[in-house]
């Protein structure tokens, strides 16, 4: 209907008011009063409100009473792809890292190609920025970092459209923008256009962070999927050796959808590492035409998602992993008075108490925990492990991997934050850093452990060793959930 959004917010407020007349004696400010709230998820239909609830507190009043989780319809499916996906061998979805995943040393790197910078498209494409880290990454090799392309019929508009949204992240990392309308556009080739590298430009306020430091980066190609130069670049694509390509098809119409699936190059049929097509109302075309008992295999790479009766899933957000990060990162930094009940209460790993710190901390800090939580079979397969091995194997493996394990953690941690809308430090914050050691600058969404690995050794080295921490804490967290299936 009209209006989804806003009357949800409205229906949202009205029903806190109700309960707080059921509890008149509640005080919203009692932390004993969290056990009572209500369990809310929310569904906004626009993605930008959906990420700014993420990252933005609640009133009081509401917060008092509702235990508050926003969800947006895509970027649930965009995790039911490359989160769910990665943890499951069983799943329809293959990791986008491959089964063996990205290892440090490895020459290769992920390619995302979005057909479609539609709602979905766009989920798909921040996802992919949240959760492809991988510890081969080096700032002065850019084909190991982690490549996300649209292509569209209207890309420029789409691309100002997204920038607009995430400024910081183009301030940042690097980027292109490709015209193959213009005539004298014939052929592309994936060398054809130089990138825009932000952070190395005369204009920008960044240059004491030194080289791009990013993993990440971005390709807005203008033109139709069935013109020669767009053909090519999907052939060359997907027999590039060094990366992993997959197209995802994320046109809003499911018949042009599956069409352009159909019609794809024959060599990008073959050679990509899967091809996702996003069917929301049936996916019986892209099922009957990958059909494991027919002996043509040339759409044996056709995976349809998106399907809108198959949208919510109770388990999908990764809230119980995320839980126990939260509840680690609360060790960590515990007082004095709380650091003997803390240490038992993990040891123990105490359910009661890590639901209550998980109730009593905001939305935004939730889904840190949880965008940090889904990287966890990432990382394991980056170690050549997963949760089906022994506990003591993993934990040899981490520590053997454990440098480039933090390293990949704060690339992750990095991107989090600029999506989120964070800032790194201006030059003269900086040099203040340096000597305060005060990293953040909540007022004004800056964040001094925005910047390289090499950077953050020397000015925060304790950062990279809580990083540190909470990878061997993903241990006990991973044997705990295990027990617990």
């Amino acid at each position: 209907m009209e209006a989804h959004d806003s009357i949800n917010l409205d229906s949202l407020v009205v029903v806190s008011k109700l309960w707080r007349e059921a509890h008149p004696d509640v005080d919203p400010e009692d932390p004993t009063r969290l056990k009572n709230r209500l369990f809310c998820k929310m569904l906004f239909e626009h993605q930008t409100l959906s990420s700014v609830f993420q990252f933005s507190k609640l009133k009081k009043e509401v917060a008092g009473a509702i235990h508050f989780h926003p969800f947006n319809l895509y970027d649930n499916w965009a995790k039911k792809v490359l989160v769910a996906g990665a943890t499951d061998k069983n799943s329809t979805y293959k990791p986008i890292d491959g089964y063996d995943g990205i290892r440090k040393g490895d020459t290769q790197h992920v390619h995302m190609i979005i057909i479609g910078m539609s709602r979905m498209g766009t989920a798909l494409a921040v996802e992919t920025a949240q959760t492809a880290h991988y510890p081969n990454f080096k700032e002065d090799d850019d084909t190991t970092r982690t490549h996300i392309t649209f292509i569209d019929c209207n890309a420029q508009e789409g691309m100002e459209s997204f920038k607009s949204r995430t400024p910081n992240v183009f301030e940042m990392m690097r980027w292109k923008y490709v015209d193959t309308e213009e005539e004298s556009k014939t052929l592309y080739s994936l060398s054809d256009e130089s990138w825009v590298n932000p952070i190395e430009e005369a204009s920008s306020p960044y240059h004491h962070l030194g080289p791009n430091f990013t993993d990440i980066q971005w390709e807005f190609i203008n033109g139709r999927v069935e013109s020669a130069p767009v053909r090519q670049y999907l052939t060359d694509a997907a027999n590039d050796p060094s990366a992993i390509t997959t197209i995802a098809i994320c046109l809003p119409n499911d018949q042009q959808a599956a069409q352009t699936a159909l019609y794809l190059p024959d060599q990008a049929l073959r050679n990509a590492y899967q091809v996702l097509v996003y069917q929301k109302e049936s996916d019986a075309i892209i099922k009957s035409v990958n059909n494991p008992d027919d002996d043509c295999t040339k759409y044996d790479k056709l995976i349809p998602f998106g399907l809108n009766e198959e949208t919510y899933c109770n388990d999908l957000i990764g809230e119980d992993e995320g839980k126990w990060i939260n509840a680690y990162w609360a060790l960590v930094y515990a007082k004095n008075e709380d650091l003997e009940i803390y240490k038992k209460s993990w040891n123990e790993k105490d359910e009661a108490w890590a639901d209550r710190l998980w109730d009593a901390i905001s939305v935004s800090d939730k889904w840190s925990s949880i965008y940090s939580a889904n990287m966890i079979y990432t990382k394991l397969r980056s170690i050549g492990c997963s949760t089906e091995d022994e506990i003591d194997h993993i934990r040899n493996a981490m520590e053997d991997d454990m440098q480039a394990l933090i390293y990949t953690e704060h690339n992750r941690w990095v991107t989090e934050e600029l999506i989120a809308g964070f800032r790194p430090l201006l030059a003269d914050e900086w040099e203040e850093y340096k000597v305060t050691k005060n990293p953040k600058k909540k007022a004004e969404r800056a964040h001094g452990n925005i910047c390289s690995n090499a950077l953050l050794s020397d000015v925060e080295p304790e950062a990279h060793g809580k990083d540190g921490q909470i990878t061997l804490a993903l241990l006990e967290i991973i044997e705990h959930i295990k027990k617990k299936k």
